[in-house]
């Protein structure tokens, strides 16, 4: 089901790119794109030849960025992601696709591992994604187009449910956010797309901690947004388009047959086991 979400949420991104849902005046045109960096966790990551299932490249070769093949539905969707639908670059190198997808996602990552642990020790977080990018990509990337996704929180929110002080760590955790956001802008990338935290408490691996879920990916969705419009205030040559993806997840869960899917609750498995999908129900 995540595969068809991401189409969707592609459309969208698309769509808001021309006549974004907030924005500044200076709007960019999605058309004369030419280069697209992701920074994010599993929603957004894609396998390279060079990297693993959970990222697309470990950096470990000189080649590492000039010659890494995109791998076909090597993404948590078993099929195309997001990243790949907006750009049209399913599989291959990155530059020879019409518009170039670098994708530096890693599945299971957070902003900042020192504060919320992800799955696994070797799991790049958003600060060593953008030392990576800076260090391998943006010095052999030539773009004059680029658009610099950012998509995190789902694994911050989800990993600190047993945290009593939440209002302390997300103040931190979105405070390392934007400090990323600023290491970006420093390296003159002027186009941001940030999309906030989806309605995780309907999946069934944390619907027995519904509850709480809702309020804290509320609360980080409110200072994700206000953060961003300080980041405004700051730079006033940029464009920050905010994707909300919290309501269209909620729409399409809460009507599912606009999407053709008739199970939003149960867990299927990966496409070519016994399970299927909601979509071939």
């Amino acid at each position: 089901m995540l595969a068809i979400f991401f189409y969707h949420i592609a459309v969208v991104i698309t769509m808001a790119a021309a006549v974004p849902i907030r924005r500044d005046p200076n709007t960019f045109c999605w058309q004369k794109t030419d280069t697209v960096f992701v920074f994010g966790d599993s929603y957004s990551a894609v396998g390279g030849e060079k990297g693993s299932s959970s990222t697309w490249s470990l950096f470990e070769s000189d080649d590492a960025v000039s010659n890494n093949p995109i791998i076909l539905h090597e993404t948590t969707a078993s099929g195309p992601n997001w990243s790949e639908y907006i750009t049209g670059c399913y599989e291959g190198r990155p530059q020879d696709c019409s518009i170039h997808l670098f994708n530096l996602a890693y599945n299971g990552a957070t902003v900042n591992s020192q504060l919320v642990k992800p799955w696994r020790p070797i799991v790049a977080d958003f600060i060593q994604q953008v030392k990576l990018w800076k260090d391998h990509v943006a010095s052999s990337v030539q773009s004059s187009n680029a658009v610099s996704f950012i998509w995190f929180g789902i694994n911050d929110v989800s990993k600190s449910i047993d945290n009593d002080d939440i209002e302390d760590l997300f103040t931190k955790d979105i405070g390392d956010y934007f400090a990323q956001m600023e290491a970006l802008y420093q390296s003159n990338i002027r186009r941001f797309v940030m999309i906030n935290v989806p309605p995780v408490d309907r999946t069934p691996k944390f619907a027995p901690d519904k509850d709480v879920l809702i309020d804290r990916i509320s609360k980080y969705n409110t200072m994700l947004h206000d953060n961003a419009e300080d980041f405004r205030k700051r730079h006033t040559d940029i464009v920050i388009v905010e994707i909300d993806a919290h309501q269209l997840f909620s729409n399409y869960l809460s009507n599912p047959q606009q999407i053709r899917v008739q199970d939003t609750t149960n867990y299927y498995e990966k496409e070519g086991t016994d399970s299927k999908l909601p979509i071939q129900q």
